[in-house]
């Protein structure tokens, strides 16, 4: 079935619809090598790029314009054009998941560094997932998403990590208390700063500090 939409702005969408079985029956050979992988692969469309998938794309023209002519042997010059069709789009499909593939991953990772970057700016504020998010422009299970497949953790964990990292500088390079020191990393809980920093480096802030000092002390 070959139709197409018409805006009211006048762009057209041609829409060629056909079952599987017009190119080769569902027992067959061809059916199975060629037909079964295209529409089993995992996506519903792919999308064609005007440079890199000329010749599908020229042969859909071909087919919507074939359609409405009147010539001899119509249906089996369609029915030829869309195996020529088909071949193509097999040659092309591993292109065109990988080309997906990679436009989603560098989406991805862009998203990722915005919310990495405004933990990084704002660590010693309270923030939310649902803040961090609107930072990339996307849903809290997007977010999770993101930080789960970039860097295998979770905005939160990303978060924590980061304070006790930027505390750790502050007790090596200051006399702050260790409340302060919390404090100044966006954690007000001292007792809960000092269990979680003993969890990550297996030693209280304080002794921490107290070996880094012995450490400089040797080197002088």
């Amino acid at each position: 079935m070959i139709h197409r939409f018409e805006t009211p702005g006048g762009a057209l969408m041609p829409n060629i619809l056909h079952a599987p079985e017009l190119l080769a029956a569902r027992e067959s050979a061809i059916y199975q090598k060629y037909v079964s992988p295209v529409i089993t692969y995992g996506k519903e469309y792919v999308i064609l790029e005007k440079e890199k998938n000329s010749g599908i794309l020229s042969l859909l023209d071909e087919i919507y314009k074939d359609a409405g002519k009147e010539m001899l042997r119509k249906e089996l010059i369609i029915q030829n054009k869309i195996s020529r069709l088909w071949d193509e789009l097999f040659e092309e499909v591993p292109d065109i998941v990988q080309r997906e593939s990679r436009n989603k991953n560098l989406l991805l990772q862009s998203r990722l560094r915005e919310m990495m970057q405004f933990i990084e700016n704002h660590y010693k504020e309270r923030i939310s997932l649902e803040r961090l998010a609107a930072e990339a422009n996307i849903s809290k299970s997007e977010a999770l998403r993101c930080f789960k497949r970039g860097i295998g953790t979770t905005p939160v964990k990303y978060l924590i990590d980061y304070r006790l990292e930027r505390a750790k500088e502050l007790l090596c390079k200051t006399n702050d208390t260790v409340i302060r020191v919390a404090a100044d990393v966006g954690i007000d809980n001292t007792s809960y700063f000092v269990r979680i920093f003993k969890k990550m480096y297996g030693m209280t802030p304080g002794a921490f500090r107290e070996e880094e000092g012995l450490k400089k002390a040797g080197e002088k």
